[in-house]
């Protein structure tokens, strides 16, 4: 169970509930630093004001207020990949991503960069049309979001480098 706040009761973003069809965002505050100890932590809020950090949890409220994604989780110790597994797995889908889309920073290699714990970061599944609205609410709060793959029926966790696909979870079996 993670709670950030106060919410209304039918606003409330959770992570049972991706829908077949739904485009798979995520979303990073890629303004930070890798922690000097905890190398596979990426912070970033010990440097930022309380004002910019309540921003952003802030946004997450407007998303679910506005009712723009189906589903949210934070992305958190099992990195990108193992927190979309989770998301997807409780809503019983599945689905694709293009691993190369994920917002990153430049100078972290990607393979490095999926199991980080971001101080600041989500994966949303949402309804094509809303896409650009979350994208551009998280924008506002130096929340870096990018379509990076869709929720299928199937219910497997397929990543795809753009020329290799590989099955992550396959939820039948796992």
């Amino acid at each position: 169970v993670s709670i950030t706040g106060i919410v209304k009761k039918d606003c409330i973003l959770r992570s049972d509930n991706a829908r077949i069809g739904d485009k798979i965002i995520f979303a990073y505050d890629l303004d930070g630093k890798l922690h000097e100890k905890f190398k596979l932590n990426w912070d970033t809020t010990t440097m930022k004001s309380k004002k910019i950090v309540r921003e952003q949890l802030k946004a997450l409220t407007i998303i679910g207020e506005e009712k723009l994604a189906n589903s949210c989780k934070d992305i958190s110790n099992p990195g990108a990949i193992g927190t979309l597994g989770m998301l997807l797995e409780v809503s019983k889908k599945g689905g694709v991503v293009d691993i190369t889309k994920i917002p990153k920073p430049e100078d972290i290699p990607l393979n490095y960069w999926l199991k980080v714990y971001p101080g600041s970061a989500f994966v949303f599944t949402a309804k094509e049309e809303n896409v650009k609205r979350i994208i551009e609410i998280l924008e506002d709060v130096n929340i870096t979001a990018e379509v990076c793959g869709e929720v299928i029926k199937d219910k497997k966790l397929i990543i795809s480098d753009g020329k290799e696909k590989e099955i992550v979870f396959d939820f039948e079996k796992e």
